[in-house]
């Protein structure tokens, strides 16, 4: 896992002068043939960022599956901490963990989603941690789980995507076979509401991807994502925009 930072970025928000690539994750040097890959990037606009991302690997010497890896800096990307397990079960449990995201909201809260799947079925995970993403409470389901087909689950549920407003009200979007789904919080993530549809679409007809939600704070929710199908026979996609 490599990084690039922008020395003017925090200076001016340029963004002109970047710095060398560096490994980000401490067992950069040591983890031959270890798969790290999907990482996203937080920031809480008071000087702490969190790095996540899935690997084959965890923290605590499972590689059996796919496990969610975190690493944090408090001194504008000069340097992270050591890389640990975000999902607290890395060491015993024997799902597949991917596709994460991560997000800061008020009061030192930061919230982690991502895809939690086995043979049988798969579902949108969260975690919460109080303490600017130092440490991580035990993984929830966000979603109902989705039976898994032929074995895998990308397709059926995947790329899970919150915002928060920075007063407690958080939004999360999903996909999940073929369609968008959405769940609020209003309490800074400690509970939420129930799943609800924000566009279905059966697995045989085009299939609705890669949403994404942002608010001006103001209650106003946006949310995009990629539709992807056939029309008359020839393969289509565009950016469909909606308010929940």
């Amino acid at each position: 896992m490599f990084i690039l930072s922008s020395l003017n970025t925090f200076a001016s928000g340029a963004g002109i002068h970047w710095s060398a690539a560096k490994a980000l994750n401490s067992t950069a040097a040591d983890d031959f043939q270890i798969d790290d890959s999907a990482p996203a990037i937080g920031n809480d606009g008071a000087g702490t960022w969190l790095t996540v991302w899935q690997a084959h690997r965890s923290t605590v010497g499972n590689e059996t599956d796919w496990d969610i890896l975190f690493a944090r800096s408090t001194d504008k990307a000069a340097s992270w901490s050591a890389v640990a397990s975000l999902n607290t079960d890395a060491g015993t449990d024997s799902t597949n963990d991917t596709a994460p995201f991560a997000a800061a909201g008020s009061s030192s809260v930061w919230l982690a989603f991502w895809v939690r799947s086995d043979i049988t079925n798969s579902f949108i995970a969260g975690a919460r941690s109080v303490d600017g993403g130092q440490s991580w409470n035990a993984p929830y389901a966000l979603s109902t789980p989705v039976p898994t087909t032929f074995g895998y689950s990308v397709s059926i549920m995947d790329q899970p995507h919150a915002a928060s407003d920075g007063r407690g009200t958080w939004v999360a979007v999903w996909s999940q076979q073929g369609g968008i789904f959405w769940t609020r919080s209003t309490n800074n993530g400690v509970s939420w509401g129930a799943p609800t549809t924000l566009i279905t679409t059966p697995r045989t007809l085009p299939d609705n991807v890669q949403p994404r939600v942002s608010t001006d704070g103001a209650g106003n929710w946006l949310v995009v994502w990629s539709h992807f199908g056939a029309l008359n026979g020839i393969y289509d996609d565009r950016i469909i925009l909606r308010i929940p």
